[in-house]
């Protein structure tokens, strides 16, 4: 992640001894897998008709045991589905 992304900071590429990358942060297997699992649980709790998830972790939906909402709709309030608190 860059400090004013998506703009580079004004000097970077011209200097030899900086490297640099796009998000590579994620491409762990585990976050991964969560990101399937947490879109996975969204589709199922819109077509279920549950309330979306309104706290800032998507852990809790890790779980066996996750919150009965879809975890993460980010345009929710949009389209006027109910957001937890």
């Amino acid at each position: 992640m860059y400090e004013f992304e998506p703009h580079l900071t004004p000097g970077l590429t011209g200097l030899r001894n900086v490297v640099l990358m796009p998000h590579v942060g994620s491409g762990t297997k585990w976050t991964r897998e969560a990101m399937a699992v947490i879109a996975a649980k969204n589709v199922a709790g819109i077509l279920r008709g549950l309330p979306v998830w309104g706290g800032d972790s998507m852990v809790p939906f890790l779980s066996d045991d996750s919150p009965t909402a879809a975890p993460s709709i980010i345009n929710a309030r949009e389209l006027d589905l109910k957001v937890l608190r």
